[in-house]
């Protein structure tokens, strides 16, 4: 409990961050890898790995992310402190990063915060994927694999890809062919609403990544759908990263 505010901080090596919270508000904070998070007011989410879990584990709780990239619009690990004083003293503003549901066919849907990727399981090999968006087909095209990314991803592996950086304000995500058979191939920004994306063919296995985690294979003629499902809250101060 800092004041009127309860602190967790989640992290794989909690007890650096734990005691810098503890210094800046002169008090005690739930730590650990499962650090209660279903009563805090503030969870302190170390790396992009807890911000995941957070949004898997359907915290409603405000967000601080640490060392989770410009797209959360987090903070580095040496001004944590300070930045959990400043949320607590009320000095921040509140954002939210869209959350997208992942499913395929009658498997359990996944929830992502920051991309979601087909890709072929071997190296070197290449699948036709197509992607549609709404009732509308936008293309097909043979690649390495397809990432689609919201804004918190934009930044990340989409684009490493060539994908744009997405704004967080227009409900779109990028969607960026992987490795394409075809040096011309165009990426896209799509509605966040209702998209599909399937694998017409293909040379080896395909695979479901979501925020980097093996979900299963995709089947041949299978359809991954993705549309928005909410969104987590996530705590700006004047020592969050700049988005762009």
């Amino acid at each position: 409990m800092v004041g009127d505010v309860t602190v967790a901080v989640v992290s794989g090596a909690p007890d650096p961050l734990a005691a810098a919270v503890e210094r800046a508000t002169d008090s005690r904070v739930t730590a650990g890898t499962d650090a209660r998070v279903a009563d805090a007011d503030l969870v302190v989410a170390d790396g992009r790995a807890a911000v995941v879990d957070l949004v898997r584990a359907n915290s409603d709780a405000l967000v601080l992310p640490v060392d989770a990239g410009p797209g959360v619009r987090s903070v580095p690990r040496d001004a944590v402190g300070r930045a959990v004083a400043a949320v607590v003293a009320g000095e921040s503003e509140t954002v939210e990063r869209p959350v997208l549901s992942v499913r395929v066919g009658d498997r359990d849907p996944v929830p992502a915060v920051f991309d979601v990727t087909l890709v072929t399981s071997e190296p070197a090999r290449i699948s036709e994927y197509a992607v549609r968006s709404g009732d509308r087909r936008v293309d097909g095209f043979r690649a390495d694999g397809v990432v689609v990314a919201t804004p918190a991803g934009s930044h990340g592996y989409a684009a490493a890809a060539g994908g744009p950086v997405v704004t967080p304000e227009r409900g779109v995500v990028s969607v960026t062919p992987i490795a394409p058979f075809v040096t011309d191939a165009e990426g896209w920004i799509l509605s966040d609403e209702s998209l599909t994306l399937s694998v017409e063919r293909d040379e080896g296995d395909v695979s479901l990544l979501v925020d980097g985690r093996d979900e299963g294979p995709v089947p041949t003629d299978g359809a991954t759908h993705v549309s928005r499902d909410g969104g987590i809250e996530v705590t700006v101060v004047e020592e969050s990263a700049a988005f762009w």
